[in-house]
């Protein structure tokens, strides 16, 4: 039986990979013969997240060590989502805001035109465009919240 944190994973895996309940289903069921993560033992628990990474899914400890030499910060990068997430009121767990955050870098700077997804992204972001990224947002954030404070126009004052 899996502990709660590796069944964590595995959610967490089938959501930053976006797939849908019956693709998520499909691997348990290929790689592991099960139809649901509660399941699986430690030995299928270890084939299916090693299917999920064939797939694209990096975990935080592999993202530390894919992340290339002098990239951005792990802080740097929590720091970016969450003001992202402040900005846009998506949740940091959904797939509107991973997608609309890579879309939002990708539209910004030219290089990372060509990143498929997020987590290319911030594989390879560098710590000088990370801080610009992380001004911006911080003046976009600022800007709504002002904006919400305001008093609506033609009210008494």
């Amino acid at each position: 039986m899996l502990s709660l944190a590796q069944n964590k994973l595995i959610h967490v895996a089938k959501r930053e990979l976006d797939l849908s309940d019956r693709e998520y289903r499909h691997i348990l069921n290929e790689v592991a013969g099960v139809r649901s993560s509660k399941a699986l033992d430690s030995r299928s628990f270890r084939r299916v997240i090693e299917t999920f990474k064939s797939l694209g899914f990096v975990t935080r400890d592999r993202m530390r060590n894919m992340r290339v030499e002098g990239g951005a910060s792990i802080a740097q990068i929590d720091y970016i989502r969450s003001l992202w997430a402040r900005y846009t009121g998506h949740s940091q767990k959904t797939r509107d805001h991973r997608r609309t955050l890579a879309a939002f870098i990708r539209k910004k700077f030219e290089e990372y035109e060509d990143c498929q997804d997020l987590i290319e992204i911030e594989n390879t972001l560098d710590p000088r465009t990370a801080h610009i990224v992380i001004g911006w947002l911080k003046r976009m954030v600022d800007k709504n919240e002002k904006i919400r404070t305001q008093e609506p126009v033609g009210s008494p004052g």
